[in-house]
């Protein structure tokens, strides 16, 4: 049995793709957090409607793409020269389902030419032409709206499209493939010779498919790097931009803006999650309080609050830390759950216990305990700390007992256990400490009666077990002993 008392840690998850730490990471203690400000350019925090024009989108798409001045103009020339040839398109095509197809085949002919699944930004697809579903998406959405095709964008948990609708139908596009308009009918291909060519892009059942604002839909770029920035731990690029993109979304619908908000929190609990893993508790709490201050909560971004402050108080409270875990308690109480603050101050308590008697003598530690059980306050009397003290008393009952029996006063080790066990009438653990020094005391009596019966001294053997019952008279070891004596010396009563 021992008096030190360990107390687990919770463990913290990092959410997002590829968040795994298995070393202790080396952060300066002198932090400088990501920036939670207001970063948003200001012609997109002027925005007033949430369906965006052609222009709009673009703009917005190349500030999520993180473009710099140089990037955005050649952006922009490029844009622009395909946005009037499909205007000139638009005025001579009657038929907006093929004027749809034809922007589509544009943009293969212009800007794509490969496809790549973390290639979301505008710089990419317009000056290298590496695209994936977001940014060909984005891109077909904006020349449509630049020929006034009524176009929406589409996600899945794992997909972006767009969808055009006309007067009688409402046709999905497949922007990652040339030939994915309208997929599932059958496209002929450009053919030297006369001989005809044909392409399907196979008809799919997007699964879980919602329609978003456009809002919604440009700002998935800044999505897609943030994961790409959660995933190198670069919290210094992620935040700020998944920040810009919850600003963005102040346009969109409640779900919309909500949606952005929990992506923010869960890069800002996955960054709390990694200081506190790499030692920095308090620098993750203290994080966490200036996420809370500047850009609110979620349930999920307050629970690992929790877990944090739990693991906090439990890292200091096995170094013996019990003063500077009570001070976090007090200063982060507004944000724990009741149940959290009654296991920290469980904690707080249970090793001020332990630390405050681990110098003292046994007899000094059971007064010390004694006397905290006299305290009348809510949290000596919580049950569970109840429990704390009486399993520290025992321990101390315990060395106490078996210091007698070492120096062979069973009696009187069977007499303190006896006189502690009124302090807590229920331990089993005191109530055997007595009963076994009883027990100890019979056989250290039933060895020496042995040794002078066996010497035939039987004056002698019963003299010592006569002693040996006036003082543990309920012996059952002793009264046979006795019975036997009586036998051998034809005495028996």
């Amino acid at each position: 049995m021992t008096g030190k008392i360990n107390f687990a840690k919770i463990l913290i998850l990092l959410l997002g793709a590829s968040l795994l730490y298995s070393q202790k990471q080396n952060i300066n203690s002198k932090l400088t957090y990501p920036s939670l400000d207001k970063t948003l350019s200001e012609i997109n925090s002027n925005l007033q409607t949430k369906n965006l024009s052609d222009t709009e989108l673009i703009h917005s798409a190349m500030e999520f793409s993180e473009c710099s001045p140089e990037e955005e103009k050649q952006i922009l020339k490029k844009y622009n020269s395909i946005k009037t040839r499909v205007m000139k398109l638009a005025e001579t095509e009657r038929s907006e389902e093929k004027l749809g197809e034809q922007i589509l085949l544009l943009m293969y002919e212009n800007i794509l030419n490969q496809y790549k699944r973390n290639e979301t930004t505008m710089q990419a697809a317009f000056l290298n032409g590496t695209y994936n579903c977001v940014s060909a998406s984005v891109i077909f959405m904006a020349l449509a709206k630049a020929a006034n095709l009524n176009t929406t964008g589409q996600i899945t948990p794992n997909h972006a499209f767009c969808t055009l609708k006309t007067e009688n139908k409402t046709i999905d596009v497949e922007t990652t493939n040339p030939y994915g308009f309208n997929p599932g009918t059958k496209k002929q291909l450009p053919s030297a010779n006369n001989s005809a060519k044909y392409a399907v892009v196979p008809a799919r059942y997007y699964r879980a498919r919602k329609e978003a604002s456009d809002r919604m839909f440009v700002s998935l770029i800044a999505k897609n790097l943030c994961s790409t920035y959660n995933d190198k731990n670069n919290f210094t690029k992620a935040v700020p931009l998944a920040c810009k993109r919850a600003d963005f979304l102040n346009g969109a619908s409640d779900q919309e803006q909500n949606a952005a908000r929990d992506d923010l929190y869960l890069l800002c609990s996955n960054y709390a999650a990694l200081l506190s893993r790499s030692g920095q508790s308090r620098n993750a709490l203290d994080w966490l309080d200036t996420v809370f201050e500047k850009r609110g909560y979620n349930a999920s971004l307050l629970k690992t609050y929790n877990d944090i402050a739990y693991n906090t108080a439990a890292e200091l409270c096995n170094k013996g830390q019990y003063k500077t875990a009570a001070l976090i308690l007090e200063n982060r109480k507004s944000y724990l759950t009741s149940a959290n603050i009654n296991e920290i101050e469980h904690m707080v308590i249970a090793t001020e216990l332990n630390e405050e008697t681990k110098p003292l003598a046994a007899d000094e530690a059971l007064v010390y305990l004694k006397n905290k059980l006299s305290e009348n306050t809510a949290q000596i009397q919580n049950p569970k700390i109840q429990k704390t003290i009486q399993s520290l008393y025992e321990y101390y009952v315990q060395i106490k007992v078996n210091d007698e029996q070492k120096n062979g006063r069973y009696i009187n080790a069977a007499q303190i256990a006896r006189e502690n066990l009124k302090i807590f009438p229920q331990s089993s653990i005191i109530k055997n400490l007595s009963e076994q020094a009883l027990k100890n005391h019979a056989v250290y009596i039933h060895n020496n009666f042995a040794e002078s019966a066996n010497k035939k001294d039987y004056e002698q053997a019963r003299k010592i077990l006569l002693e040996g019952l006036s003082q543990n008279p309920a012996s059952s070891i002793l009264k046979n002993d006795l019975r036997t004596l009586e036998q051998i010396t034809g005495s028996a009563r």
